[in-house]
């Protein structure tokens, strides 16, 4: 995955019911407003959300400095395991009470949330199989990079990651409509994130 998506996400949804299950493993505490704490997350951590509200947002550079993710209650959060050279900022929008837990702890659970879609790679079908996790939360533009530049990085071993798939195969995937991906595709090219040549999306970031 491209650096900008290091930081992860799991929406309440999938955790309501779920909580219980690592209680003996969170340690909570209170976060005051405006508290970062990406600090804490290079050590390792993942955070639950319990009250109030969180934002994510990087400011390695100008046209990268804004919110990221805004998560509702019960959301767990972290980064990956693989280095970056970005810096993010996880701040406390009010006074917020959170729980933290090494992020082994939850890797099983992220393992049994993903999904399954059909990717052909000339005349042989293939499976990829995609983390939900950090989808949830993504607006429709990032989703969309999300998508592609998974699917480069697993196929593709080049230095200039370069993948074809179409905005049908896109909207398959994520069950929206292919007008909606399509747009989403020319935003991403006049953001500088991707180029498309004829057919082929590579990967700018």
């Amino acid at each position: 995955m491209k650096s900008f998506f290091k930081p992860w996400v799991i929406g309440s949804d999938l955790l309501s019911r779920d909580i219980s299950n690592l209680k003996n493993n969170i340690t909570k505490i209170n976060v005051e407003q405006g508290k970062d704490l990406y600090p804490e997350m290079k050590k390792g951590k993942c955070y639950i959300l319990l009250s109030g509200e969180i934002s994510f947002s990087s400011s390695a550079s100008p046209e990268e400095n804004f919110t990221i993710w805004r998560i509702a209650n019960h959301g767990i959060f972290g980064l990956s395991n693989t280095s970056s050279n970005k810096t993010y900022h996880l701040t406390a929008l009010h006074t917020t009470t959170i729980g933290i837990c090494e992020i082994e702890e939850i890797k099983s659970y992220l393992s049994k949330n993903k999904h399954a879609i059909p990717f052909k790679r000339g005349l042989l079908g293939k499976k990829i199989y995609i983390p939900s996790a950090p989808l949830l939360g993504l607006d429709t533009v990032e989703t969309v990079f999300y998508i592609i530049s998974f699917i480069a990085n697993q196929e593709c071993k080049e230095r200039i990651k370069t993948v074809k798939i179409s905005a049908q195969d896109i909207a398959k995937i994520l069950g929206i409509k292919r007008e909606m991906v399509t747009l989403a595709m020319v935003r991403l090219e006049k953001r500088g994130w991707i180029d498309i040549i004829k057919g082929n999306i590579i990967l700018k970031r």
